[in-house]
């Protein structure tokens, strides 16, 4: 890549931190806003507001994931699973983020596969469908066939999305240093260390893969737990290759009724 090119990119980096930090200002500022015309108008006044101000902002908060993906979509998968402290609106909005995520074009994810595999993912395996069968905030998943005739699912990491991850972790630890002074209570540099660890670790798919066999290990013995096989031959940091196992997602309940 030539000097403008690595500029172009820097510039693309600090654009992507200013768009989510401004996000982020926006919705607090909503909720102060809020706060000092209650003083005025009255706590009835809030309490009439608040919940449209949620969706709203949760609203703000998912369309911005979408369009900017990486870990805006983590972020808000965390939070709508947070019933514990976040409003019912957010976790009705950012659930959305589970299944919602768009795919990017597949020529970058056959370059990826070229990048990590030695080969077109058409050479690479018997059969590859162009088409994701998931897409979620660090890859997407396809499925394939071997020339064995097992059909495989291959999750395949986003080029480029290492430095995506690192641009907003920088901007999440710039978000938490601000929470920490208005939200005493509430040790936020913990909370971005542990989560930063994870996802880091979410990035390196031999990790994954390990991981994956140390659970498969032990559950040996319970037949009722099925945990797919990595295939190693085909697995690199950046591209998993996995026995392709049928199943029902675990928030479809009347699916899990049906099939007993």
């Amino acid at each position: 890549m030539n000097k403008n090119g690595v500029m172009d990119q820097e510039i693309h980096f600090k654009a992507r931190f200013l768009k989510i930090a401004f996000l982020f200002l926006r919705v607090l500022s909503s909720y102060y806003l809020l706060f000092l015309l209650a003083k005025i108008l009255g706590k009835d006044y809030q309490n009439r507001k608040i919940s449209g101000l949620n969706r709203k902002n949760a609203i703000r908060i998912r369309e911005a994931a979408l369009r900017h993906k990486g870990v805006l979509i983590k972020i808000g998968q965390f939070i709508s699973a947070r019933a514990d402290f976040m409003p019912l609106e957010y976790l009705e909005e950012l659930s959305r983020l589970q299944d919602e995520v768009p795919p990017v074009p597949f020529s970058q994810i056959r370059e990826r596969v070229i990048q990590e595999l030695g080969g077109p993912p058409e050479t690479i395996y018997s059969s590859f469908e162009e088409s994701p069968i998931a897409a979620a905030s660090l890859g997407q998943v396809h499925s394939a066939t071997l020339s064995s005739g097992q059909r495989v699912a291959v999750k395949i990491q986003y080029p480029g999305i290492e430095k995506i991850v690192s641009t907003d972790l920088a901007t999440l630890k710039w978000i938490t240093g601000i929470l920490s002074k208005i939200k005493k209570g509430i040790n936020f540099d913990l909370i971005y260390s542990e989560f930063s660890k994870v996802l880091y670790e979410e990035l390196d798919y031999v990790h994954e893969g390990h991981n994956a066999e140390k659970i498969k290990k032990n559950f040996k013995s319970d037949e009722r737990v099925i945990i797919t096989s990595v295939i190693w031959d085909l697995t690199t940091r950046k591209v998993l290759t996995l026995e392709f196992v049928e199943g029902i997602k675990i928030t479809a309940v009347e699916k899990i009724e049906k099939a007993g």
